[in-house]
């Protein structure tokens, strides 16, 4: 038998010795890491100061909020493929830093076990868990060392997220040694520093910009002149600086409306209203739209160049729509429609072009919602429903009111009470310096005494109003709990 398999006995050797070396060489597989940041986070720092005068202190937070102010309105943050791949190396860097402190713990507790007073058989078998933890960790260490980059998921863009310092308001501190240790310690991916200095009447500006991922400066701006003309330097910066946090250069775009006030959409996003410049639009073919209730919608599209400022003018065309009225009942509810109040009802209301949302509301009334468009009827008559509220909790409240309106009468027994003693006080003084023929005390305690008679009155009617609102909310007590 060994005779017939001697040709292939080294074709056989080969093959195991091929195997068990590929075996012991297979690297171990491991999930590959994925970004678990949802968002682009932004900080803007205090500036710092550099033989600034007391005066102009508070530019170092005038500035920065300033600048801060211009940016906030952009959303969204597109990376570049340098950054893509410094964001997927991080993400890599950071699962190391992850396994290298297990693997640290691990040794420590290996350490501590041989010191402890655990005893031999719990012991070892915790130090051979240790050594299987410790051998998966360095496979991971590996895996992990060797992974393409390319393979790690990283979206194009994300929203922005403004990190505000929840202690001391929109700023972070200024950096005291570096930009990216103040980075690493808020956790932003894009830290925005300055530095205000002071040369005889000229205030230099500069403002920089500190990505971690990149870990290096993307922005610096530099310029000088007068306090005066101070925050138009800033705006430039401002304008500079929102292509890196936008990631990409970008146009503005004014439409001119008629009428003024018409709702504009970019790419279906509402970004504002006529007559307003809308900046941060990505160059490229961009769509338009227009609307204004009672008119027909505008639609177009342009190619929003870089760097530049679009104009065109919109006047919409009329339609009449007509009318609709609103009755409710119980009559008297307040209308809102898309939450901006429009009077009581019943009320007339102009007939959308668009849907709206209405919202009725009245007291102790469930509140009522509907949508309303060009197609609803002329005449509405919504009927609202009482609140249930169960009988204990109506009774409560009326004590409750009972017993404050008791409260009130009582703490007022006092006022005309007092001012009446005063009255006659100062009436006894008048007449002994009547007596005494000192006039200039006479017409004093004269004045003081007719101040108190008349407290004294108002006290009495304040005291009457308050007795009857109690009997009132007395009579309603009783009457409810006797329903």
């Amino acid at each position: 038998m060994l005779k017939k398999l001697e040709p292939v006995l080294p074709f056989l050797l080969l093959f195991c010795l091929n195997y068990t070396f590929s075996e012991a060489n297979e690297t171990k597989s491991f999930p590959i890491p994925t970004d678990k940041e949802k968002t682009f986070k932004v900080g803007f720092s205090m500036f710092t100061a550099e033989n600034l005068q007391a005066e102009n202190r508070y530019l170092i937070y005038s500035l920065p909020l300033i600048l801060r102010e211009n940016i906030i309105s952009i959303g969204e943050h597109t990376f570049s493929e340098e950054e893509k791949n410094a964001y997927k190396q991080r993400i890599i860097n950071r699962e190391i830093a992850s396994v290298n402190k297990k693997v640290r713990d691990l040794f420590s507790e290996r350490n501590n076990l041989f010191l402890s007073s655990v005893s031999g058989i719990k012991r070892e078998s915790r130090l051979k868990d240790i050594e299987k933890g410790l051998t998966n960790f360095r496979e991971k260490m590996t895996f992990l060392r060797n992974l393409d980059s390319k393979k790690i998921e990283f979206p194009d863009k994300k929203p922005i997220e403004y990190t505000d310092n929840k202690l001391s308001g929109k700023l972070i501190e200024s950096p005291e040694f570096s930009p990216m240790q103040l980075a690493k310690k808020w956790n932003v991916d894009l830290l925005i520093w300055g530095m205000v200095e002071q040369v005889d009447d000229i205030l230099y500006i500069r403002v920089n910009a500190y990505e971690s991922a990149l870990d290096r400066s993307v922005f610096s701006y530099i310029d000088a002149g007068s306090r005066e003309n101070v925050y138009s330097y800033l705006k430039n910066a401002a304008e500079e600086l929102s292509d890196i946090i936008l990631g990409h250069s970008w146009g503005s775009l004014v439409v001119e409306t008629e009428p003024a006030g018409s709702a504009v959409y970019v790419n279906g996003e509402f970004r504002g209203f006529g007559n307003e410049e809308l900046k941060y639009l990505s160059p490229g073919k961009t769509d338009i739209r227009v609307d204004h209730d009672g008119y027909k919608r505008y639609t177009d599209t342009l190619v929003i160049e870089a760097g530049k400022t679009h104009h065109i003018n919109v006047k919409l065309e009329s339609i009449k729509l007509g009318k609709v009225t609103i009755n409710t009942a119980p009559p008297g509810a307040s209308v809102y429609i898309n939450s901006v109040w429009q009077g009581l009802s019943p009320l007339i209301v102009e007939r959308p072009q668009y849907p709206r949302h209405v919202v009725i509301k009245y007291k102790d009334y469930e509140e009522k919602e509907f949508t309303l468009s060009r197609d609803s009827a002329n005449n509405l008559r919504i009927t609202l429903k009482r609140k249930i509220i169960p009988y204990k909790e109506i009774v409560e409240k009326e004590r409750d009111q009972f017993y404050s309106a008791l409260g009130l009468w009582f703490i007022s027994i006092p006022v005309p009470i007092f001012a009446y003693g005063f009255a006659i006080d100062y009436k006894l003084g008048e007449i002994t310096a009547i007596i005494n023929n000192d006039n200039e005390n006479a017409s004093r305690m004269a004045l003081s005494s007719d101040i108190m008679y008349y407290s004294y009155l108002g006290g009495l009617f304040i005291n009457a109003a308050l007795f009857l609102n109690g009997a009132l909310h007395l009579f309603n007590y009783i009457k409810t709990a006797n329903e």
